[in-house]
């Protein structure tokens, strides 16, 4: 049999200012993708009039070093980020909105740098939050009872105001609050009614859709699923709709996965394999509008074993890919293969999960 070999260029690129969202081809399917505007990228069927005997293979992202790690001298005890960096034409550079997680809070800070290649990042002095005794910090927000889950730019909106969308939650709930700033550090946070979700959500423009989506998690009979909302202004957002859960072939990946790192000494075991039978569950899915199609990278959470104490599960976290022509209907590429894993143990100082899969 011969092999398809796919290569997936998820990369950080710089959006066109120039692209308006009024360059839809209305004479274009929805199901088909124009190649005269975009590459065929064969994630799924819809450019193969036939195929056979051959498959799909995916080719795992290249593993680099952490760019951005916690200022110890400062108190960050870790740093991780639900919001992808974005391009700021007007400064020339790459800025970012990231959590930094410190010893003097249970909390979060959100935290803000800058970078002229996407490798190299500076830490921004922002001086507009007071912490460990002084302004001379990049703090973008604090709050005792709001947090900014996901910064995005918006180029293309007329209104400078609302340069910047973000959304957020507060402590008594997790659904989704929009919020529109100018610099993406003064925020007019909307008072109407929210995107309903659980912990975890991703937020992108639909460049091609002319749209906002925020990917948003809830439970269904299969455990923590994807479900999608968008909205055209940014203010009114439909309800979010069940777009991707797990099935029953998963929870054949759960016990093999789960097995295959506990045989392999390369891998850290999870701290209780109880052999029960668990769900596996779609634990988050970023969704990457690109080249007329959409792809997700969703996480796939394969417990092991009960943690009384978190009230919760250790298992695995494994990313595969899926791809979508609506971000409605989602297919699952090269038979669910896993697109980034779990790391081989190396003194704690290397491991894996989906927080890095979407770049861009």
């Amino acid at each position: 049999m011969a092999t398809l070999h796919l290569l997936y260029p998820i990369l950080a690129y710089r959006p066109d200012p120039t692209n308006s969202r009024s360059r839809i081809d209305d004479r274009i399917s929805p199901r088909m993708i124009d190649p005269q505007r975009h590459r065929q990228l064969f994630l799924d069927d819809g450019a193969v009039e036939s195929m056979s005997g051959l498959r799909r293979i995916l080719h795992q992202p290249i593993n680099s070093t952490p760019v951005i790690i916690p200022d110890r001298s400062r108190g960050e005890r870790a740093v991780q980020s639900a919001s992808v960096p974005q391009w700021n034409p007007e400064i020339d550079l790459w800025e970012w909105w990231y959590k930094g997680f410190t010893t003097y809070t249970d909390e979060y800070l959100t935290l803000y740098a800058t970078s002229a290649d996407g490798v190299c990042w500076e830490e921004a002095e922002v001086g507009l939050y007071e912490w460990n005794g002084t302004r001379a910090n990049n703090v973008a927000f604090a709050s005792d009872n709001t947090n900014l889950c996901h910064v995005i730019r918006d180029d293309v909106d007329p209104d400078p105001q609302r340069r910047y969308k973000g959304l957020f939650s507060d402590e008594e709930h997790m659904d989704r609050y929009p919020g529109v700033s100018a610099d993406g550090f003064h925020w007019d946070i909307s008072e109407g009614p929210p995107i309903p979700s659980h912990d975890t959500s991703t937020l992108v423009y639909d460049d091609t859709g002319q749209r906002y989506l925020a990917i948003v998690k809830h439970r269904t009979e299969w455990g923590r699923s994807a479900f999608l909302a968008t909205s055209t202004d940014f203010s009114h957002w439909s309800d979010p709709e069940l777009v991707l859960h797990t099935d029953e072939l998963d929870q054949e990946n759960r016990k093999r996965r789960i097995q295959a790192v506990v045989d392999d000494p390369a891998y850290l075991s999870p701290p209780v394999v109880d052999g029960r039978e668990y769900l596996a569950q779609l634990y988050m899915m970023p969704v990457l509008p690109y080249e007329g199609l959409y792809v997700g990278f969703p996480l796939l959470f394969n417990p092991s074993g009960a943690d009384g104490a978190q009230n919760n599960h250790t298992g695995l976290n494994q990313v595969e890919l899926a791809v979508s022509r609506d971000a409605r209907v989602w297919e699952r590429v090269a038979d669910r293969a896993i697109f980034v894993g779990v790391q081989p143990w190396n003194g704690g100082a290397n491991f894996g999960t989906a927080q890095g899969a979407l770049c861009g």
